[in-house]
């Protein structure tokens, strides 16, 4: 099963990875994709076995919810907000060390066929109930008029001519 990196890193550590591959002899296992965008990414989410987001801070992660989307599980480290990924069974939330993530990778690699399709069917599910706009419109309105009704003006830079060009009903 081939290591796929998408994406663009900084140049000094990306550098310093692709020059790691062929010295550990990982040439055929590795493969760096570069930029991937719009329905390739989508693909490439999809067809993956688990989505890898190791990071020291991490607000949100949306390849998490890209990842979800596709019904592909998501091992993200302790660095992210993304500990319902255990609670929900829909990935793991480990600690962003080599030894644990290569861990958690090999849980997913080996884990039987029904209790990964769990994993996968879960997944969907997870974002469709809790980040769908339309299901929760009413959340959104209501921190938006919290926000433009309760904030402090001077620090959002908005005045009494655009809260009435923006109020919310």
């Amino acid at each position: 099963m081939p290591l796929k990196i998408p994406g663009v890193g900084q140049p000094g550590f990306e550098n310093k990875i692709r020059d790691l591959v062929p010295r550990l002899g990982l040439q055929d296992r590795v493969e760096f994709l570069g930029q991937v965008v719009g329905g390739e990414k989508q693909k490439l989410l999809a067809g993956a076995r688990v989505t890898v987001v190791p990071s020291d801070c991490e607000n949100f992660g949306m390849v998490v919810l890209e990842s979800l989307a596709q019904n592909t599980p998501v091992i993200a480290s302790t660095g992210t907000p993304w500990s319902s990924l255990e609670t929900t069974r829909i990935g793991l939330w480990v600690e962003n060390s080599p030894e644990l993530l290569a861990q958690a990778i090999d849980r997913f690699i080996s884990m039987g066929d029904e209790e990964y399709t769990g994993y996968r069917s879960r997944a969907r599910k997870f974002v469709e109930e809790r980040f769908a706009i339309e299901d929760n419109i009413g959340e959104w309105l209501s921190a938006y008029d919290m926000l433009m009704n309760n904030a402090d003006d001077r620090d959002l830079g908005i005045s009494d001519i655009d809260r009435r060009d923006v109020s919310v009903s």
